[in-house]
């Protein structure tokens, strides 16, 4: 690679990743789908632990 070409800063295998898209708020889904309750989670939890 000669001093004028740059290496990208985000690989291309990188880039074709689709976009990461978050879930609904607890306000959509109190919208939604009327829920009783509901338990917040953070991202790395699930109903067991």
């Amino acid at each position: 690679m000669s001093e004028n070409q740059k290496k990208p800063l985000v690989p291309k295998n990188i880039e074709q990743l689709n976009r990461y898209i978050a879930g609904k708020t607890i306000a959509e889904v109190k919208e939604a789908y009327n829920p009783e309750r509901i338990s917040k989670l953070a991202s790395n939890e699930n109903r067991l632990g």
